[in-house]
């Protein structure tokens, strides 16, 4: 048997009676993002500290059982920020790089279009890392499960472009970007 009013319902069974108070919070058109979204929250502010599963999942509004569906460890979920941390990353060294000349050399020396480009991407890279150290920290943290998808954008796909066209310049050996580990 149920009862309702405007506010909650009553729930009775043959051996309880309880109250049952709607939560706004409840459903979640997309529960994966949301948590995401509230760990990289946390994340700026305290850095991998601040990265607590069930704290995570009570500042969005369900259950660690419901955070568990799409995150089984801790490990997929700091896998996932940190993929989240990474993007932020690179987006950051893609805008850098084409703010400072285009991302095509158009009127630019091929040099100079190469070098500027290099030097706008350590700048950014560096820039992230002092005004995000919570990201930048966990953007490069041991996780023990692999991210989901690659990143896109990547970092070093972001870096591998300006190398390549470092290596094009003639300013840098080709055999050393080939034998970077990644």
């Amino acid at each position: 048997m149920a009862i309702s009013d405007q506010d909650n319902v009553v729930v009775a069974s043959k051996r309880t009676v309880r109250r049952v108070v709607p939560r706004a919070t409840y459903h979640h058109g997309n529960l994966r993002n949301a948590l995401i979204d509230e760990a990289v929250r946390r994340v700026e502010v305290t850095g991998l500290r601040g990265l607590v599963g069930r704290e995570v999942s009570a500042a969005v509004g369900v259950t660690p059982s419901a955070a568990y569906r799409h995150f089984p460890s801790h490990g997929h979920l700091l896998a996932a920020v940190s993929r989240r941390a990474r993007e932020a990353l690179a987006r950051a060294m893609q805008e850098a790089a084409n703010a400072s000349c285009g991302n095509a050399a158009g009127d630019w020396d091929g040099t100079k279009w190469a070098v500027a480009r290099f030097d706008a991407i350590g700048r950014a890279y560096i820039r992230f890392a002092v005004k995000n150290p919570g990201l930048f920290e966990v953007a490069f943290a041991t996780c023990d499960a692999a991210p989901d998808g690659p990143d896109d954008p990547s970092p070093w796909e972001v870096l591998k472009e300006c190398l390549t066209a470092l290596s094009e310049a003639n300013m840098m050996d080709r055999r050393h970007l080939e034998a970077a580990p990644y």
